[in-house]
């Protein structure tokens, strides 16, 4: 089987906002000192990432589920590539249980159920001194997990939805 002329397949793999920018500004010390600006970069990741592979075969999954059941996630994962063309490939389960660990799942933060369909969020609080950096974090807090949640939905990837403005 012939490969050549075949679109490339592209894994598009989203994580909980504010895991991804806790570990933005542990990893980036100084350069990310306001948690929104980590999650504005989440936020703008995910946009583009969806925009420049609108028009390709995108498997999607997250690294919750990932995380949860490797396995199981893994050969889901395995079985839509072959439908974007891909070849066939045996899922070894050992190799991706020793890969997959969720020991080192360093920012698992505890979460709260939002009122979106049950889709959880994390808790969060912010750390601000000051009322509009307060109101700002809060802000982009909201809008980060508006489109988690519709990550999870599906409806993140329709042609007509609407990103949030970021100031």
């Amino acid at each position: 089987r012939t490969f050549i002329g075949t679109p490339p397949a592209v894994l598009f793999t989203y994580r909980d906002p504010m895991e991804v920018a806790t570990s933005l500004q542990n990893r980036v010390i100084g350069q990310i000192p306001i948690l929104a600006d980590g999650l504005k970069l989440w936020i703008w990741y995910n946009r583009s990432a969806i925009y420049n592979s609108k028009k390709l075969c995108r498997v999607v999954t997250s690294n919750e589920a990932i995380v949860q059941d490797p396995v199981t996630e893994m050969t889901r994962i395995a079985k839509e590539l072959e439908i974007c063309g891909l070849p066939d490939r045996e899922v070894n389960r050992t190799e991706i249980s020793t890969f997959v660990q969720r020991d080192l799942q360093h920012n698992s933060l505890q979460k709260s159920i939002l009122s979106n369909e049950g889709c959880v969020a994390s808790k969060y609080k912010s750390k601000l001194k000051t009322l509009e950096g307060r109101q700002e974090e809060e802000e982009i807090h909201a809008k980060a997990y508006r489109i988690f949640c519709d990550l999870k939905s599906g409806d993140a990837f329709n042609d007509t939805y609407r990103w949030p403005i970021l100031l």
